[in-house]
């Protein structure tokens, strides 16, 4: 394990972002501007616009809540220059085939570093907990 430059971590309410579908309406251009903020244009838009077109508000709800927890994590362990360039955009949230979740930024250009992504949820909560260390 490489020496430990950063931790964050995001708490939030899983039902903040079902309320906001649910209000606005799944298809609604309010919810699609919100996921087109959050979300990697490649690695996550295209699977929530496959759940919104199947107008299915759950799985919608569960992608943009991760990625929202897991980016506010990341964006914690930056130092200020670097949260600076910070872009949810630019990152994607993703699972191995056992679901372990990993995060990765496409314009992050320190190779020599790397996040570590931590997420469980009870109920209604989600946490994420990202270590940012040397590699």
């Amino acid at each position: 394990m490489g020496r430990v430059i950063g931790i964050g971590t995001d708490l939030l309410r899983i039902g903040r972002f079902h309320e906001l579908i649910v209000r606005h309406g799944i298809s609604s251009a309010y919810v699609t501007r919100l996921a087109t903020r959050i979300l990697h244009g490649t690695r996550e838009l295209p699977h929530f616009q496959k759940f919104q077109a199947g107008q299915n508000v759950a799985e919608c709800t569960r992608l943009l809540s991760g990625s929202w927890a897991a980016k506010e994590a990341v964006y914690k362990t930056l130092d200020s220059e670097d949260q600076k360039g910070f872009s949810f955009k630019k990152w994607y949230k993703y699972s191995n085939v056992q679901g372990k979740p990993f995060i990765q930024g496409t314009e992050y250009a320190k190779p020599n570093e790397e996040f570590l992504l931590s997420m469980s949820h009870d109920s209604d909560f989600l946490i994420a907990t990202v270590l940012r260390q040397e590699a």
